[in-house]
């Protein structure tokens, strides 16, 4: 109910805010300081490395094939780190063992890459290029989606969001901004050596970097999985005892099972307990069936493809379109460098100015109506770079205009932030780091296009690489080698410029349009709705139904990665791989995943010929780099099966679930997984399943009970007879239990269990009598005593001791601490389980076998 709801304090409140959710300032302005060279880095890379490794020699088709190749590796390294970080326990928690660790290699390779040896040949200074540039990912996503992650889980407050990102984004911002300047500053002041200028660039971002990284490491706490009461911790204790007891029970049985045993979960149990890992594929899948988040997707796909391509694209627009050089000066590559250092001043200047401005809209407004006013200005001022021409002036004031929507990216952060919280109510358990990865690696599918074919389509149609001067001819000592450092830019045909602009203005800006469409189908859409999420989700971790305040329906509890059982957890991982539609329809098939086979067999092995028709063709054609009018071929090979890989994986994993479907599921386990899709929680499902088999409970061997009421004196003939009546009887009529039970005992739960190989007798309150047949029936002698007497007959606990019930803070009855569920038909004189949670079942005239 409404009433049983935390408060808004309780729902906001982390383990580093204020009771209100608010986040000290020193913890929002530390926690940007590393994302300042993450963007620097960025940058010099986008707008400078490549630029600067084709002026040193390497070639553009080797570049293109490397960037595509690193990519490629970023596919399937940023979801694996995802997981990994989600699913890490350690002293110091799950982000800062690899944020400590990443961050000495990170800035290792950032100074490999930005520093290649001055004798490198053009050969050499490619695969120099290729090698230390997906190093350096590597090392990035293993340092920042565990750093991304560590600041998601900072505060559950929705406004909150914003300022932390707020200040992310406006370090950023000045990262990039620093990054973008600073060589050109260098150039203009220092030395026109560029090997010195990004030595020094990369000095500096380097000595930044750390410090953020390790400060954050050192002075900012990282969110415990779940702040567990003592009473928790001891409740958390019992489980461990008892599901030991049954695993060795389970050893203990001739033929290795568990005998029909299988320790149940109260709802409470299962909010409170400790998460197992999930598999990888199926958080990857959890993330990408989430609807908000497909949204996001869809519309960042977009996003990236465009920003791809102004990344690839910025040296080429100022270096061959604004300034157009004649050939034979190398003082035109200077030119370019300080070109795009100004230009770049004006663009981020803007950004790290507007960075307020959309933060107060956002208040204003609301974070999704001014991240699409965002989105449609960006979309308005992107195209008017095709018509400066070379007017440099026009294309500095487009570039702070342009600039100015930039400002408002932060948003998209805090987004993703609030669709992490939506999942973990959705699923009882929080994987920030895989919604970072997905977030990062979803895009890079479009970046390894994006990025390196416009560099084939260039060579394709003839751009004309850099060359040596006239007065520089070739070095006799090093083969392929310019006497001096650099090269001189060549002149360009007005085809080949057409396509450069059309690449870094006009297709970027249709892409933005379009991903305009997706966002305006984005659901979470006010601060109210964001609470409600937040609201809900911490009903769950009570353990209680809520309500998805998206859909309006209710939504069970269930957690699967803190089912404590490992064949129910498996079983129900097994079934968390398809959609909600195929496992209803598998329910239908009674429990047979025939019809799925024949579909994912295909998907499997045709994306898997694909992927294996890429890589040979990569492989055996990747010579054809040095022939211009072939180079694409490589290229596009390499993008085809990096883009491929993760799908090829996923499609295989998910094949392998078909087996488990067939053998290992139980309908039980079917039952419970779209239980909680139908808003019920492992409680009702307990209550129903006790239920159903308090119905059709039937007894073996009655006549061996002693009773005043039953006759000792049977003989083998009747107890044959008496057998073989009852099973007749059982196929013709349904047992039916009944008594007149108080609705105050409606959650009684105890548990049986044997002592010294004997059965406790019934109650002498319980008189058995002949019925039809020949088997003994009972009748009440005395109301809900007879009840209660059953109860007690069949349920006993460890220690001889009555069963407690433990009560949560509303008063109610939340769980028994010692549960167990049985297959009659597997166990003779199986330890029962006894579950009256609704009495009313009980009003009726007799109790019979």
């Amino acid at each position: 109910s409404p009433a049983n709801h935390p408060t808004m304090a309780e729902s906001q409140a982390t383990h580093l805010t204020d009771a209100n959710g608010k986040l000290p300032l020193w913890i929002k302005t530390l926690y940007a300081v590393p994302r300042f060279t993450i963007r620097a880095s960025y940058i010099i890379q986008s707008a400078y490395i490549t630029y600067f490794y084709e002026s040193i020699g390497a070639k553009l088709t080797y570049i293109a094939a490397y960037v595509a190749i690193a990519r490629s590796f970023d596919v399937i390294t940023d979801p694996l780190m995802g997981w990994l970080t989600d699913n890490t326990r350690s002293s110091l928690g799950r982000r800062k063992p690899y944020m400590s660790f990443g961050t000495v290699f990170y800035n290792l390779t950032l100074l490999v890459l930005l520093n290649p040896p001055r004798t490198l040949t053009e050969a050499a200074a490619s695969h120099w290029f290729g090698l230390s540039y997906t190093i350096f990912f590597l090392f990035d996503t293993f340092t920042s989606i565990p750093y991304y992650a560590f600041g998601m889980e900072m505060t559950n407050d929705f406004d909150e969001r914003d300022q932390l990102w707020f200040w992310n984004q406006l370090s950023g911002n000045l990262g990039t901004l620093v990054g973008m300047a600073l060589p050109a500053i260098l150039v203009a002041a220092v030395t026109g050596n560029l090997y010195t200028v990004f030595m020094i660039t990369g000095i500096v971002f380097v000595v930044v970097h750390a410090a953020g990284m390790f400060a954050n490491v050192a002075l900012i706490g990282e969110k415990p999985l779940r702040a567990a009461t003592e009473e928790e911790d001891d409740e958390a204790k019992k489980q461990k005892k008892q599901y030991k007891k049954l695993d060795s029970e389970s050893e203990a049985n001739d033929d290795g099972e568990s005998g029909g045993l299988q320790l149940k979960q109260s709802s409470y149990d299962n909010a409170t307990a400790e998460p197992h890992a999930a598999p990888f594929v199926v958080n990857l899948l959890r993330c990408l069936r989430n609807e908000p988040f497909d949204y996001i997707i869809r519309s960042y796909l977009l996003d990236y493809l465009g920003l791809g391509m102004i990344s690839a694209m910025t040296p080429f627009y100022v270096g061959y379109v604004l300034l157009r050089p004649k050939g034979g000066n190398v003082d035109d590559t200077d030119e370019t460098v300080v070109t795009i250092g100004i230009m770049a001043v004006f663009l981020f200047v803007a950004a790290f100015i507007s960075v307020p401005v959309w933060e107060r809209l956002a208040r204003k407004f609301g974070k999704y109506n001014a991240w699409i006013y965002y989105s449609i200005w960006n979309a308005i001022t992107c195209p008017f770079f095709a018509v400066c021409g070379t007017n440099k002036g026009a294309a500095y004031v487009v570039a702070f205009l342009n600039g100015s929507a930039i400002g408002g990216q932060f948003l998209l952060d805090s987004i993703v932030n609030d669709v992490a919280e939506y999942d973990t109510l959705l699923h009882g358990d929080s994987i920030e780091g895989c919604f970072v990865a997905i977030q990062t690696f979803v895009p890079k599918i479009v970046l390894v296009a994006s990025m390196s074919l416009p560099f084939a389509v260039l060579v394709a149609l003839g751009f004309n690489s850099s060359k040596c001067t006239p007065t520089d001819d070739m070095s006799d000592d090093i083969p392929n080698q310019c006497d001096g450092d650099e090269r001189a830019p060549e002149p360009q045909t007005e085809l080949i410029r057409w396509v450069i602009v059309s690449f870094f203005s006009l297709l970027p800006t249709a892409a933005t349009l379009l991903s305009i469409y997706y966002k305006l189908k984005y659901p979470i859409k006010t601060a109210e709705l964001g609470e409600d999420i937040t609201k809900a989700r911490m009903h769950h971790e009570k353990g209680r139904v809520s309500i998805d305040p998206l859909t309006k329906k209710s939504l069970g509890p269930l957690c699967i990665c803190r089912v404590q059982d490992s064949k129910r957890r498996n079983a129900l991982m097994a079934l968390a791989h398809f959609p909600e539609e195929t496992i209803r329809e598998y329910q239908k098939q009674d429990l047979d995943p025939s019809f799925l086979a024949l579909k994912l067999k295909l998907h499997a092995w045709i994306s898997t010929v694909v992927l294996i028709m890429c890589l040979f063709l990569a492989v055996f054609t990747f010579s054809w780099l040095d022939i211009d009018s072939r180079a694409w071929i490589p290229i596009v090979a390499c993008v085809l099966a990096g883009a491929l890989i993760v799908f090829v994986y996923i499609f295989h994993q998910v094949l392998n679930q078909l087996p488990v479907l067939r053998e290992d599921v139980t309908p039980d386990d079917v039952e419970i997984y779209l239980g909680k899709l139908d808003g019920k929680s492992l409680d009702d499902h307990h209550e129903q399943k006790a239920s159903s088999k308090a119905k059709s409970l039937t007894l073996a061997k009655p006549a061996n009970t002693p009773s005043s009421s039953v006759s000792t004196k049977t003989t083998k003939t009747t107890k044959k007879a008496t057998k073989a009546s009852t099973e007749e009887k059982k196929t013709e009529e349904e047992p039916v239990i009944s008594s007149s039970a108080s609705s105050s005992a409606s959650s009684t739960t105890a548990t049986s269990k044997k002592k010294g190989g004997k059965k406790k007798p019934p109650s002498k309150d319980v008189e058995m009598k002949s019925t039809m047949g020949g088997g003994p029936s009972l009748s009440e002698t005395d109301g809900n005593k007879e009840v209660h007497n059953i109860a007690s007959t069949l349920n006993d606990n460890d220690d001889g001791e009555g069963n407690e019930e433990a009560k949560d803070e509303d008063g109610g009855a939340r769980r028994a601490s010692s549960i167990y569920d049985i297959d009659g038909e597997d166990i003779p004189n199986p330890e029962v389980e006894f579950t009256a949670p609704s009495l009313s079942l009980y009003n009726g005239p007799s109790f019979t076998w």
